[in-house]
């Protein structure tokens, strides 16, 4: 690596040797150096930016208006395609992760189920956990109870647990 013509600190190493001869070199000028270059990153500093999206009620309407806060952190605003394809990518990234929650949790002695609804382009979907205390998956669809959680593919796989699950969900695995 090329030595930095204009380093960040230099360190000098004072002589504390003594010639063949025994001398001393204490009061003797310094006539040269040899210099050696240590490059080093620094510490990372995490550094945390909050962005606070201004919200404002009109005096008029009454309609409440947000600022976007995507176009101010990236200067633009992503078009839908771009967020669809981000999320698919991620989720493609992420199969052998949800694969090995899923085995984990088939072969949990005990599991908690729940679902919800939620609302998705104006009509009710269901939001399905399959969880223990170290691992959660979650799976959405627009049905709820036994159909729904088909899509996770763990409480048909539960069935040597049967007895540890409620109606309907102890029938539909045995």
């Amino acid at each position: 690596m090329l030595q930095s013509e204009n380093p960040d600190f230099s360190v000098p190493i004072p002589l504390d040797a003594r010639p063949k001869c025994g001398g001393d070199l204490a009061d003797q000028p310094v006539v040269a150096e040899e210099k050696r270059h240590v490059c080093d990153l620094p510490p990372i500093k995490v550094q945390v930016t909050e962005h606070r999206a201004q919200r404002k009620i009109c005096p008029h309407c009454g309609s409440v208006v947000t600022a976007e806060i995507c176009q101010d952190v990236l200067g633009h605003r992503p078009s839908a395609g771009s967020v669809v394809q981000a999320v698919v990518q991620r989720a493609a990234r992420l199969t052998s992760a949800v694969d090995e929650i899923r085995n984990l949790l088939i072969q949990s002695p005990v599991l908690h189920a729940d679902e919800t609804g939620v609302r998705c382009c104006g009509k009710t979907h269901w939001l399905h956990v399959v969880s223990t205390a170290r691992y959660s998956l979650f799976t959405s669809s627009s049905t709820r109870g036994v159909e729904g959680f088909t899509i996770g593919q763990v409480l048909p796989h539960f069935s040597d647990h049967r007895e540890r699950l409620q109606k309907p969900y102890a029938d539909w695995v045995s």
